[in-house]
């Protein structure tokens, strides 16, 4: 993480100002000492009648198979923000992706009866962190009052209609800041598009084992 903060002028979004390419940057610079407080989370946009990605949404349909009830749950928005605008006509339908945001506090209860409390201690002070690349950390703030997790691992979707948009726009959470947004990508790439698999696809070869 840190070989992406020292070329951070390769990964910053070209539509911010200088001002705010050196804020991030500074942001950035302290990951995770400070990237995982209430910075991540933005109230310019709390009246904002659209979807971004990585919105906080409550009360969505959410169900994990091989379980088949359908709950309704807070989510976390994977989808990028203008394949969620219904003014983006398209032949083909367009669905909405997110996971489920999860209690920390109801994760570490469940983790409590397998393992160990020193092991389970390091395991969350790693998602705190943001160490772990499955798992994004979202910390108390804006309508979130709760310390939450997104297993990345866990998303679903659903039909992209004008009164789904609506709905969702009314049961918002958060919206994330620059930092909160750009840290989400991070850990959203890393977690779906990793290069560095070490497979050689036209030769079949492992160029990770070590000979």
């Amino acid at each position: 993480m840190m070989d992406v903060v020292d070329n951070i002028e390769l990964y910053l979004p070209q539509y911010l100002s200088d001002s705010e390419k050196t804020r991030l940057k500074e942001e950035l610079s302290k990951f995770p000492m400070d990237g995982t407080k209430d910075t991540v989370y933005t109230s310019s946009l709390k009246d904002a009648e659209y979807l971004l990605q990585g919105d906080g949404i409550n009360n969505v349909p959410y169900l994990s198979f091989p379980n088949t009830t359908i709950n309704n749950v807070p989510v976390l928005l994977l989808s990028n923000t203008c394949d969620m605008s219904t003014e983006n006509k398209r032949m083909n339908e367009c669905r909405i992706m997110y996971s489920p945001i999860l209690k920390l506090e109801k994760y570490e209860e469940l983790l409590k009866k397998n393992y160990t409390p020193d092991r389970v201690e390091n395991h969350l002070k790693e998602i705190r962190n943001q160490y772990i690349s499955q798992i994004l950390y979202l910390p108390k703030g804006a309508n979130l009052d709760y310390e939450g997790i997104v297993f990345f691992d866990r998303s679903i979707s659903i039909p992209l209609t004008e009164e789904l948009v609506k709905e969702m726009c009314k049961n918002k959470l958060f919206t994330l800041s620059n930092f909160g947004f750009y840290l989400y990508l991070l850990k959203l790439s890393i977690h779906f598009t990793r290069i560095q698999e070490k497979i050689d696809r036209s030769t079949g070869e492992d160029l990770g084992i070590k000979k």
